[in-house]
């Protein structure tokens, strides 16, 4: 190694030079004759030999001598020594081809002095040079020139023999404990203590703060009762090893060669005993499939108990059917590492995560807590590669299955929530999916947690939207055997808050006090739907608001109040039960007050206002609108109108003059002579008006007066007038007769002037049935000398002479 040195600074050598094992040596003819000359294995003298190959279950190597003999030659089967190691303790390292060690010698039996063979045993092992171990250097037995062994076939031919070997050594000072396995992990112990893999990923107790660091990409923790997942999303738990599933060949059938090549994968014959899909444990635990069956598996050999026959707990556990076959493809993954299946679930897409670098993973902080635990190791996919833990102790198909043992009852995620219950029907559908939370269907109840839609590559159906998918959860689920309504809440990826909190229906669901007020701001609407009593009050003095400072306030109410009102109701109410109580129901100690500044408006199928006095003020007009009818009933009426009344009456009802007047008064006083209705006009007039039609009016017992103190009363029929005035009476009849009868007893017209009868157009004729009596002042005695008369010695009448009254005429 001293010699190496020297080259070394003689010639700087890149970490990506490869050396050869010449160039390392310094006159190894010399080397060898002195060794020949000392003969260390017959003088149990020291050597150095190399591994040349390694049997790692049987802790046996094949050792090349290089230093310490007369002759180079191989020495097999040589057991490794290890610093410490018995029956059930170990502490060592397992060496790897191209190691070199220093071996002393061991005799075998019994032998001459000088003489006899004798086994090498290995004492300790060398550093094969220092600087390419700390510059990561590449060393070879010969030049790249010379033989090359870019090919890996080239490479494992020559394996043992020239080697091709990538140095590496971690930097110790003295003190230091250092553990370093050729694949890349170390344990450093100085100040601190530094546990890496060969990735980076490390565990530190940092000397200087006195801090715990962990980095890693995932952390799994399993333990009694609880499990942590955190990092990125990761789910296995659906995962067989390949070996257990067959792929429908027969790998282990007679023919593995022909023509002296190894038989292909693809010219291996069909398995009769398992197609593809059909689980093919370990052989002791398989069972043959029945043909007659229809693909039913036999029974086994062993009579293996349920749960450690792998037929039954993989059945209970939903990777296979009752045929023996796997269910679905999600056994199988598609990421496997040093036999460890992965799936990492990508952001926005159903494909694995792991095998590509540049796909987005999701990432979650997840705390999962049973309700008890047994106290045994637990074993998950995680620990062991498969979730025995919580697999089902039943048929998942069961109508009467419950949760699996071991179950979460609390689940509480940060980041992205993906499922992780690969077990029950509802879970198996989610595992590994993004969830999202559905609390309403329309405005009907129905909290629940679903599987997001996540795209296929090549699919055309939309996936659910990245900000709908759950950001945080927190899931109760009751461990109690009669199960229950879950509890969970959470936050989508755009802040919207999903929750559902279970409980008995008879009791509370939420039961909070705060010390404090509360002041909660909402930007957009708040609605708040319940199944169940909603009680709102404070016992303070401080009023209730309930303001819509820009939209409206909306109360509704679907039946009737449900107190000690509906016992009452159902005994002395009015025959309609509990239907008669109201839905809404507003009381007040004092007043209540409905304001609005534009309209009130009340609308049922029945309004009914009881109250000591009830006021109404219509600073326009107030309407009444009766459709059907218009009842008002009281001691005492009044109505009052400052401008202008006016009523208006159509009909009939139903277009039959039978039904009635439109309009119907009747006074029914205790005793004759009660004035029933009294009108005071204190100034103006009054007018009627019928268009078509009669006014008729009738006394049975009793009188009618008009009376006008000043004025005059008009009576007009057509062209007919009657008037009464001042003046006196004025009957004109511009058309048709005037007459006056009285049947039963005396007509009298006088007149403290003069009365005066004519007939402008005709005969003016007074006429009595016992005879006409015309009485005056006495001016001349004799009878009208009328103008009609016969002068009775001419026969001529006396019209000719111009005597007599044209206007008169007397008859016999």
């Amino acid at each position: 190694m001293a010699d190496v040195n020297n080259i070394t600074r003689r010639r700087p050598v890149s970490v990506l030079d490869t050396i050869s094992m010449g160039k390392m040596r310094v006159s190894p003819a010399k080397v060898q004759q002195d060794l020949k000359k000392m003969r260390p294995e017959v003088n149990q003298g020291l050597g150095i030999a190399k591994v040349i190959n390694l049997d790692y279950e049987e802790l046996y190597v094949t050792l090349r001598m290089v230093l310490g003999t007369s002759e180079t030659f191989e020495r097999v089967p040589i057991p490794l020594t290890f610093p410490g190691a018995g029956a059930r303790h170990f502490l060592g390292a397992m060496p790897e081809i191209g190691d070199f060690c220093v071996v002393g010698w061991m005799p075998q039996g019994m032998a001459a002095s000088g003489g006899g063979t004798k086994t090498p045993v290995i004492l300790a092992w060398i550093v094969p040079g220092v600087w390419p171990g700390r510059d990561w250097a590449t060393t070879a037995e010969m030049e790249t020139e010379e033989f090359d062994q870019d090919a890996p076939a080239d490479r494992f031919f020559t394996k043992g023999a020239f080697d091709r070997i990538r140095h590496k050594l971690r930097h110790i000072q003295p003190g230091n404990i250092v553990g370093s396995s050729s694949q890349g992990s170390d344990l450093v112990l100085d100040e601190s203590v530094t546990l890496a893999n060969r990735r980076g990923n490390e565990f530190r107790l940092r000397d200087e703060d006195q801090a715990a660091i962990t980095r890693a990409l995932q952390e799994f923790h399993t333990l009694a009762g609880a499990r942590v997942y955190a990092g990125m999303v990761q789910r296995d738990a659906t995962f067989l090893a390949p070996s257990m599933v067959s792929d429908g060949r027969e790998w282990d059938g007679g023919l593995q060669a022909s023509a002296g090549n190894a038989v292909s994968d693809q010219d291996l014959p069909a398995d009769p005993m398992a197609p593809a899909g059909f689980l093919t444990p370990a052989r002791i635990l398989q069972r043959g499939r029945l043909a007659q069956t229809d693909g039913y598996v036999g029974r086994d050999m062993l009579g293996l108990d349920a749960r450690l026959n792998p037929y039954s707990f993989l059945r209970q556990g939903g990777y296979i059917d009752e045929t023996g076959f796997v269910v679905d493809g999600k056994w199988e993954a598609d990421a496997v590492y040093a036999g460890k299946p992965i799936f990492r679930v990508a952001a926005q897409s159903r494909q694995n995560a792991a095998p590509d670098a540049d796909r987005p993973t999701l990432t979650e902080y997840r705390v999962e807590v049973c309700h008890t635990s047994d106290g045994r190791l637990p074993v998950s996919e995680q620990t062991d590669g498969f979730d025995a833990e919580r697999l089902p102790d039943q048929d998942p198909d069961s109508p009467n299955a419950t949760l699996p043992p071991n179950s979460p009852f609390i689940e509480w995620v940060l980041g992205s929530v993906v499922g992780n219950d690969p077990f029950t029907q509802q879970g198996r559908a989610m595992y590994g999916m993004p969830l999202k939370a559905v609390v309403f269907e329309g405005d009907r109840p129905a909290p629940h947690l679903e599987a997001a839609s996540v795209s296929l590559e090549g699919s055309s159906s939309l996936p659910t939207p990245m900000k709908e998918q759950l950001a945080t959860l927190f899931r109760m689920t009751p461990p109690t055997t009669e199960g229950g309504v879950s509890t969970f809440w959470g936050t989508n990826k755009q802040g919207q808050v999903k929750a559902s909190f279970g409980g008995p229906l008879g009791e509370n669901s939420i039961e909070a006090y705060l010390q404090g007020g509360l002041k909660l701001g909402i930007g957009g609407k708040f609605q708040l739907l319940m199944d169940g009593h909603v009680e709102l009050g404070t016992r303070s003095k401080s009023s209730l608001n309930l303001t819509a400072d820009e939209g409206a306030v909306r109360i509704y109410g679907g039946g009737p109040v449900k107190d000690q009102s509906a016992a009452v109701e159902r005994t002395t109410g009015s025959g309609g039960g509990e239907a008669d109580l109201p839905a809404v129901d507003i009381g007040a100690r004092t007043n209540v007050r409905v304001k609005a500044e534009k309209t009130v408006f009340l609308k049922g199928n029945m309004v009914d206002v009881n109250a000591t006095s009830v006021h109404i003020v219509g600073h326009e007009d107030v309407t009444l609108d009766g459709v059907h009818k218009t009842s008002i009933s009281t001691e005492s009426l009044q109505t009052s109108s400052n401008g202008k009344c006016q009523q208006s009456f159509s009909g009939p009802k139903n277009l039959l003059p039978t039904n009635g007047p439109l309009h119907e008064r009747t006074y029914t006083p205790n005793y004759p002579g009660v004035v029933c209705e009294k009108t005071v006009y204190v100034m103006g007039d009054r007018e009627e008006q019928f268009k078509l039609g009669r006014h008729k009016t009738s006394i049975l017992v009793g009188t009618m007066l008009h009376e006008v103190q000043l004025g005059t009363w008009t009576a007009k029929a057509v062209a007919s007038t009657l008037e009464m005035g001042p003046t006196g009476l004025s009957g004109s009849v511009l058309m048709g007769s005037l007459s006056l009868s009285a049947a039963a007893g005396t007509s009298s017209m006088s007149g403290m002037a003069g009365v005066s009868v004519s007939s402008l157009g005709g005969l003016a004729t007074v006429r009595g049935q016992a005879g006409v009596y015309l009485g005056g002042p006495i001016t001349e005695i004799g009878p009208i000398l009328v103008a009609g008369s016969r002068e009775p010695f001419t026969g001529l009448p006396f019209l000719t002479w111009g005597l007599g009254a044209k206007a008169f005429n007397v008859g016999p």
